[in-house]
């Protein structure tokens, strides 16, 4: 909650206290939680923690933990990934943050992904899919709103990255690729994004 009203260092502060009892108490589903808390607000001033958080968590739930955050840690992983230059791995991340949520049918994780997919496909250069993504965030996908989805600094961010992929592209073919997001019905969403990436993989495996 402190985290969504911007204030970071309360949230790093309920964060360290939540993962400090979730590992006295040695449960691995709380564990996995306060991981995940603690990435979610370290993301922005300590990066390393994070990631490190955060993978611990993803491990956690995939031996068992309960999967309340699972959506969300795959895509937090992936983004840091991506600001570290790992193509691959921040897209094999994504897909499956993607497909896991539309599986269990968390629309709200489901939003995330694809929200945070635009900053991670631009990060990465793939310029026309950001834009596409873009696009189609802002026909509010599965009814769940970016002001829901991001903090203040990360929307800040996903906007400066929108600027580097409408510079890259030039402003005929990004507002083009956008419009093809914005007239993306919902079922269609998923579909359309996971065999982008596929591609995106197959591309890189035959680098």
């Amino acid at each position: 909650m402190l985290a969504s009203i911007d204030d970071l260092a309360g949230a790093q502060r309920e964060a360290e206290i939540g993962l400090e009892l979730a590992r006295e108490n040695q449960n691995p589903t709380s564990l996995a939680l306060g991981l995940f808390a603690t990435a979610w607000s370290s993301a922005l001033d300590d990066p390393e923690v994070a990631l490190a958080a955060v993978d611990e968590s993803i491990a956690l739930t995939r031996a068992g933990a309960v999967d309340g955050a699972f959506g969300a840690a795959l895509c937090q992983a992936a983004s840091l990934r991506a600001r570290l230059g790992n193509a691959k791995l921040a897209l094999e991340l994504l897909r499956e943050g993607i497909a896991y949520s539309h599986e269990v049918g968390d629309n709200s994780n489901l939003a995330n992904a694809v929200n945070r997919g635009a900053g991670i496909t631009g990060r990465l250069g793939y310029h026309e899919i950001s834009a596409v993504l873009a696009g189609l965030m802002e026909t509010v996908p599965f009814d769940i709103p970016i002001n829901v989805q991001f903090l203040s600094h990360e929307r800040a961010d996903h906007y400066e990255v929108q600027v580097q992929v409408r510079s890259a592209l030039g402003d005929a073919a990004y507002e083009a690729a956008a419009a093809r997001g914005a007239k993306m019905a919902d079922e269609e969403i998923v579909q359309f994004i996971l065999a982008e990436i596929d591609r995106m993989l197959a591309e890189l495996d035959d680098a």
